[in-house]
């Protein structure tokens, strides 16, 4: 199996992420939907904005910590790509929700 879409010849979500090509994709929570985009491998690393910005102001960090991180970067919700809040919603569950999203890679340790 190659991991590319045999109709439109593109990388698999997962195979991207394996090839440290950032991935960019919403998520549906409680009352909305969040978009984020993660990459590469490794231990966790999350990047969250203040409340007059968006996901783009970590342009700068996000590739320099992919190399050696699994770096996630969302936008919260009611700014860039995510929805407002239809429903009672919380930070904290939303970072949980994105953060248990991905099966464990094999190459990270401790999974």
């Amino acid at each position: 199996m190659t991991g590319r879409d045999r109709r439109s010849g593109a990388m698999s979500p997962e195979r991207e992420r394996e090839k440290g090509v950032p991935v960019r994709a919403n998520r549906m929570v409680t009352g909305g939907q969040l978009a984020y985009e993660t990459a590469g491998q490794g231990p966790p690393v999350l990047f969250t904005h203040s409340v007059i910005a968006d996901s783009r102001v970590w342009d700068r960090e996000f590739p320099l910590y992919s190399a050696d991180h699994r770096t996630i970067r969302f936008d919260l919700r009611g700014f860039g790509g995510s929805s407002p809040a239809s429903a009672a919603s919380s930070y904290m569950e939303d970072i949980k929700s994105l953060l248990a999203h991905r099966p464990p890679s094999k190459t990270e340790p401790g999974r």
